[in-house]
């Protein structure tokens, strides 16, 4: 599908690849009817190969990103996202930036994996793995308080 023709068209059930900024900057306001993420976490990742996360060091495209995420999602709504814990701080100055109030978050803890598991690269000491947070976008008649 060519994504240029998003503004005409806002395609369904479709995945855009490319800078989630720029994609969205191309999408109509109050546009999408939910939005789940799981964005890098800003703790610098590196797994014992090496590897790296992209935009995981730095936090300059947080507050765009969900500055244009709030843009796109309708009123009354609800997006939900994946942070890293350590930077709790520097995702909820986003969101409360964008306009999202936050409402609930979960918390998922893991259990230390043997060496022969798959996933031991991963999560191979116990402790928070993924936190998430339900952040709608209440109507503007609505006063919304967390839970």
């Amino acid at each position: 599908m060519n994504t240029n023709t998003i503004q005409q068209q806002l395609p369904t059930n479709t995945i855009l690849h490319g800078d989630c900024i720029e994609k969205m900057r191309e999408m109509p306001a109050n546009s999408v009817d939910f939005i789940l993420t799981d964005p890098p976490y800003l703790v610098n990742y590196r797994d014992r190969d090496g590897r790296t996360i992209q935009n995981d060091a730095k936090a300059d495209w947080l507050k765009p990103a969900m500055a244009e995420a709030y843009r796109v999602l309708k009123q009354d709504r609800v997006a939900i996202m994946f942070y890293g814990w350590t930077k709790i701080d520097a995702f909820f100055d986003a969101w409360k930036d964008a306009g999202f109030q936050p409402v609930g978050h979960i918390v998922f803890i893991t259990t230390p994996k043997p060496a022969s598991s798959p996933i031991y690269r991963t999560s191979r000491t116990a402790g928070i793995r993924t936190t998430w947070s339900m952040t709608p976008k209440p109507p503007p008649s609505r006063n919304w308080a967390p839970c």
